[in-house]
């Protein structure tokens, strides 16, 4: 019992220290995405807006789950015979050979 109480204070150390680690990174991209989008409309660039707010969303995204990590920690004890690969939001299911 007393080895998984350990454990499980190692794990919360270890999801604070990585939320720390990567919470300022992720918001300082965000941020200055939100910088840039506002130039590139100011001085009628257009032809970069969607590209820029796109990963203004992705930036987004890994702010909520940099935010949320800590609160709902991933269960990894094994490793698995099929990994999960997550593109554009979307998770698809592939076999490891």
């Amino acid at each position: 019992m007393l080895a998984e109480i350990s454990e499980q204070r190692l794990n919360q150390a270890m999801r604070a220290f990585l939320r720390q680690e990567l919470q300022a990174p992720a918001t300082a991209v965000t941020d200055f995405l939100g910088i840039i989008i506002e130039d590139a409309r100011s001085n009628q660039l257009n032809h970069l807006l969607s590209d820029l707010e796109r990963m203004h969303t992705a930036s987004v995204q890994l702010n909520a789950f940099v935010k949320n990590f800590s609160r709902t920690p991933p269960q990894i004890s094994r490793m698995e015979s099929r990994s999960r690969i997550f593109t554009g939001g979307s998770a698809t299911t592939c076999e490891r050979r």
